[in-house]
């Protein structure tokens, strides 16, 4: 996985994240789309099951992946498969922010439990 040098956007994220992120803490990994090929995703990130509270844009500039809009949203472009990608990339959030990869804990979710519909991460 290709990652950016640090930079102050990288640093600002971090102390941003830090602020709301505490160990332990469930982070949701939606995974709002899927290539065609199946080799790589769009996952955004969220503090809740609803998909509020979004740390998308946060997480990914802490660690300098990119970010692509999609139809249902905005999400942190992440190449893999056989895993749980969504799973892997709350790993490596919570490794640059706390120094283990297991402090967050990690959940998923798929459709919005309000309406039953397709998520869309803003």
């Amino acid at each position: 996985m290709k990652r950016s040098k640090i930079t102050a956007a990288n640093t600002e994220a971090v102390i941003a994240l830090k602020k709301v992120l505490k160990p332990g803490q469930d982070v949701y990994g939606i995974v709002v789309r899927s290539s065609r090929s199946n080799l790589s995703r769009s996952v955004a990130l969220c503090l809740d099951h609803e998909g509020r509270n979004s740390i998308t844009m946060d997480a990914a500039n802490a660690l300098g992946l990119s970010v692509k809009e999609t139809s249902h949203g905005y999400g942190i472009f992440i190449y893999g498969v056989g895993m749980d990608m969504a799973a892997h990339l709350i790993g490596l959030l919570a490794e640059a922010l706390f120094g283990d990869y297991y402090a967050l804990n990690s959940c998923w979710k798929t459709r919005c439990a309000v309406k039953g519909e397709y998520f869309r991460a803003y």
